[in-house]
């Protein structure tokens, strides 16, 4: 009796985690179809979905969820938002060191999609301090422009009052 309440326990533990996982890529290839349409904050919403029934049945390092990670920063990394796709793959990246061997492909790749991205960012940091460079000399030249205007300006007044006194006189 006893050995088969375990056994109804164990299969019906079974049947839960494989609908859980059946959910989870019930999720993921929705998610797959929608960012092949380039609905990518759909798909993301899915790809969050699988992540999080991921995370309530599986342990913390589990590879799926790494790989549930990777998804989300590539769909983030799609949508040119490099911040929320480097926090994705950094997670990423900690599950694989936790799960994987030092010199697995998919460590290797996850770290190179952080330098890739780290390279935007930066280049991105780069090319906004010469845009505000740019702006800041933009302002200064129209300050110059403008005090030279109320110079003109004052000339101009001071020429056509002397003008107009001559034609008067």
């Amino acid at each position: 009796m006893i050995s088969s309440l375990i056994c109804f326990h164990l299969t019906f533990e079974h049947i839960i985690f494989s609908f859980l996982t059946f959910e989870a890529k019930t999720h993921n290839n929705i998610a797959t179809l929608l960012g092949k349409q380039g609905r990518r904050k759909e798909a993301l919403k899915h790809m969050k979905s699988t992540l999080e029934t991921l995370r309530e049945r599986l342990p913390p390092t589990h590879p799926e969820i790494a790989a549930s990670y990777n998804n989300i920063g590539t769909s983030y990394y799609e949508m040119e938002d490099y911040s929320n796709a480097l926090v994705n793959y950094e997670k990423c990246r900690d599950i694989q060191q936790a799960s994987l061997p030092s010199q697995h492909p998919d460590l290797a790749r996850t770290n190179r999609y952080i330098k890739r991205i780290m390279s935007i960012i930066q280049q991105s940091e780069r090319t906004l301090t010469k845009v505000r460079k740019i702006v800041y000399s933009a302002c200064s030249l129209l300050r110059e422009y403008l005090r030279n205007m109320e110079k003109f300006n004052e000339v101009f007044m001071f020429s056509l009052a002397l003008i107009i006194s001559n034609v008067i006189a």
